[in-house]
């Protein structure tokens, strides 16, 4: 008759091989140890999930600073085009102002004198 093999699992994660004969003596046994792996307590393999945070981490810091640069060095458009209107009207307003002072300090005092008055 054939020697009868049984293998078991331990709790563990090790692997136990009896070989027993036809009588039922044990002939041979064999361990096999389980592989060394560092886990928390809720079984999830601690390395793995330390290095996918640091990944993570590394990325969402990279995105933080690349919108800071976009930010810094690219102006927003709706800003540019707001402070491009106020400039524009500034310097329409000033245009006016400096025809209004050029036409005083060239035209001869009698006319603005008339012009003054009529003004009353």
């Amino acid at each position: 008759m054939m020697p009868k093999t049984t293998t078991i699992q331990n709790e563990d994660g090790s692997t136990v091989t009896v070989v027993k004969n036809s009588d039922g003596d044990t002939v041979a046994t064999t361990q096999q140890p389980q592989a060394l792996v560092i886990r928390s307590h809720h079984g999830t393999d601690a390395g793995a999930a330390f290095f996918m945070g640091m990944i993570m981490g590394a990325f969402i810091l990279w995105l933080l600073q690349r919108e800071g640069r976009r930010r810094r060095h690219r102006p927003d458009a709706q800003v540019a085009a707001g402070v491009h209107d106020v400039s524009r009207d500034e310097v329409a307003a000033l245009a006016r102002r400096t025809a209004t002072l050029e036409q005083i300090v060239t035209d001869p005092a009698a006319r603005t004198a008339r012009e003054i008055d009529a003004l009353r």
